[in-house]
């Protein structure tokens, strides 16, 4: 997690950007399943040979509500899969289950496609930025309709796997992570979802700043401030300036954007671009026709800010909805 991050991934998709950022990098990646894998299976796995596989199994249609990495790792000699699901739609959906399944076959047929059989386990591991507590089984079986005097016959012959879980809903960081850095990425991804991203700051400054990087604050501050948050960059930047605890390396940030002319010196054409991506987001998670460049020139800034928020609570309803 030292590369310093390009602030405009964040823009029109926070959450995928800000796990891929993360979850990409194998030294974290290898201390988050250690940490959530069973002891006893995590005991087993050689982290040494951890590597992050490419390609994604999430269907397009799914991309704004769910991110997935793929990772391949040895144990015994042999070859095991671990798969990490971010879901970060508002709602729980019975159905993930049945999604694993199909992402699991995905993992399964490309393996099989490039070498045969036989086929290495897949683990998967789902994390839930939900405000709602997850309450399905995180058993595939109990996806079937099967009267409890038939399971005992039936299930033997059915597809059969449970998925691990990360609820964030009911997951305390600051006191189930032992790592500085995850603990402070898992407490954002937790306290984003409920727009407390000044108060996520104010509990770094107190609990893990003196032990975060530049470059990982630089990530926490880019996803705070896309995530859920009223505040804009620099106006964020004001704010954590005033945290005596994270003064100095909010200075150091603030200026490297200056520098970059991503903050307080980028042109009012960067900031034109990021909100028409906004908008164009929007309108198209909404299934609305994209509008034309001409019509954006006929718009001040904040008219274009106040059409970009109006379509944001148009999606948050339409997803609430569903």
């Amino acid at each position: 997690m030292d590369d310093f991050p390009d602030a405009n991934e964040f823009v029109t998709a926070p959450h995928d950007a800000f796990f891929k950022e993360i979850f990409s990098n194998p030294e974290h990646a290898a201390g988050f399943f250690k940490k959530h894998l069973p002891a006893e299976i995590a005991a087993r796995i050689d982290f040494q040979t951890l590597n992050l596989m490419p390609g994604s199994f999430v269907k397009p249609d799914l991309k704004q509500t769910h991110s997935d990495l793929l990772y391949s790792v040895m144990v015994a000699g042999r070859e095991l899969m671990l798969y990490l699901l971010f879901e970060h739609q508002s709602t729980v959906e019975e159905v993930m289950r049945l999604r694993l399944f199909g992402y699991t076959h995905g993992i399964c047929d490309r393996h099989y496609q490039l070498h045969g059989l036989p086929l290495p386990p897949v683990f998967s591991i789902v994390i839930h930025q939900g405000p709602d507590r997850w309450t399905p089984s995180k058993s595939f079986e109990d996806q079937f309709d099967l009267p409890e005097d038939l399971r005992k016959d039936f299930l033997p012959y059915l597809p059969k796997f449970d998925h691990f879980l990360l609820d964030l809903s009911k997951y305390d960081p600051a006191t189930g992570e032992d790592d500085p850095s995850q603990m402070a990425v898992l407490q954002l991804m937790k306290m984003a979802r409920d727009n407390q991203v000044l108060e996520f700051f104010r509990w770094l400054a107190r609990s893990a700043a003196a032990q975060i990087g530049e470059a990982l604050f630089a990530k926490l501050v880019y996803y705070a401030v896309h995530a859920n948050c009223p505040l804009d960059l620099e106006e964020l930047l004001q704010n954590l300036s005033a945290i005596p605890e994270l003064q100095k390396r909010t200075m150091s940030l603030a200026e490297k954007l200056r520098s970059e002319g991503k903050s307080e010196g980028r042109s009012e054409g960067v900031k034109l671009g990021e909100v028409k991506g906004r908008i164009r987001l929007m309108e198209e998670l909404l299934g609305l026709p994209p509008r034309s460049d001409s019509s954006f020139s006929i718009e001040s800034m904040d008219e274009m800010e106040t059409v970009y928020r109006k379509l944001r609570r148009d999606y948050e309803a339409m997803a609430r909805g569903k």
